[in-house]
């Protein structure tokens, strides 16, 4: 049954911040600090649909694989894999969550903004998307193409490359 909820694409309220039973299994949902991860401050619900679905409660870990895509009002992000790891509460997980990692052929598109990278790590805290491996960014002032991006959810702000000798940016 979960993995047929996964494959229909599972709509998450997130102000509810719910725990779903599905056919004896806890799902960790995406909590309220989430919001932000795709589309900047929007309210509106994040739908998540993949081919399948596992839930660590020891880890507070949901495990999404096979053609994932993440999406939020217009924004969607799509990869081969998205571990989402909920914060730790006690004994138990808290219902909100720290982390996205999103790994293999990694998409993130906006009405603005489309970008392809190898990985990508969204931190609650931060709000800030971080997308490595090559990375290809496509807007309306042309096209750059880094090892590295960190952006800034809310404010759209972007920091390309790394330190990294012998790397560079190109647009």
């Amino acid at each position: 049954m979960a993995d047929k909820a996964a494959r229909q694409g599972l709509k998450i309220d997130m102000k509810r911040l719910p725990y779903i039973a599905l056919a004896g299994a806890a799902v960790l949902t995406v909590g309220a600090s989430a919001q932000a991860q795709i589309a900047g401050a929007s309210s509106a619900p994040v739908g998540i649909n993949a081919e399948s679905f596992e839930y660590r409660q020891n880890q507070c870990l949901s495990v999404w694989r096979g053609r994932v895509e993440a999406t939020q009002d217009r924004s969607r992000l799509r990869a081969n894999e998205l571990n989402v790891f909920g914060r730790k509460s006690g004994d138990g997980c808290a219902g909100d969550f720290e982390r996205m990692e999103a790994t293999g052929e990694v998409f993130y598109v906006t009405p603005e903004l489309k970008v392809r990278g190898d990985r990508a790590v969204y931190l609650a805290s931060a709000n800030t998307i971080t997308i490595t491996g090559k990375v290809v960014v496509s807007a309306e002032s042309g096209v750059t193409e880094t090892n590295r991006l960190v952006l800034n959810v809310d404010t759209g702000d972007a920091r390309m490359g790394d330190d990294a000798p012998g790397q560079r940016v190109r647009a």
